[in-house]
């Protein structure tokens, strides 16, 4: 299964992204795998799906939940030509993007705001590891955003690690369709 999310998508882009409305509950999404969960915010995985944005095959997309209802998706960019597009894509659309620099995660972030909706592109100049979030900012703000990053770089930890080592939660018919990453 293909999910596209796009230049032609973009106008959507502030009702739903990779085929999911911002705001759903989590009870009316039953292909969804629980990674991890603390208190209020949970993330969760759309296993055996391929997903594509602005043209270019994500591995994988953690989507995020605030009591129960969606409000993020983080995507993993594993080439640095694709950041670089993706870059590139996101500018001509939304605009220059507000730049930060970190030094204690050695991070550059690139965020651009339009409407409901804040896309930030990550890149960790130590690991080289690349990251795309979306938020939808009504749910989004409500949660505090530190706390829901640092949450969410927990996730990325709930991928295998080891080989032939998987989540709890996943059955043995979804690993073939898994990353073996940590991000």
């Amino acid at each position: 299964m293909v999910i596209t999310a796009g230049p032609v998508a973009a106008n959507s882009l502030q009702s739903e992204i990779l085929g999911i409305k911002w705001g759903t509950d989590i009870s009316r999404l039953k292909d969804l795998v629980k990674l991890w969960q603390s208190d209020i915010i949970s993330f969760y995985l759309k296993p055996g799906v391929s997903h594509t944005i602005y043209d270019f095959r994500i591995p994988s997309v953690v989507y995020g939940f605030f009591s129960g209802r969606f409000f993020a998706a983080y995507a993993r960019i594993d080439d640095p030509v694709v950041f670089s597009r993706l870059k590139s894509e996101l500018t001509a659309e939304y605009g220059t993007p507000r730049v930060k620099r970190t030094a204690k995660n050695e991070q550059q972030i690139l965020t651009w705001r339009k409407g409901d909706i804040k896309i930030k592109l990550k890149h960790y100049q130590q690991d080289g590891q690349m990251k795309l979030a979306f938020y939808y900012m009504p749910l989004s703000e409500v949660v505090n955003e530190t706390q829901q990053e640092e949450l969410q770089e927990k996730t990325w930890t709930l991928f295998p690690i080891e080989r032939g080592k998987a989540p709890e939660n996943l059955k043995p018919e979804d690993l073939p369709s898994i990353p073996l990453f940590r991000f």
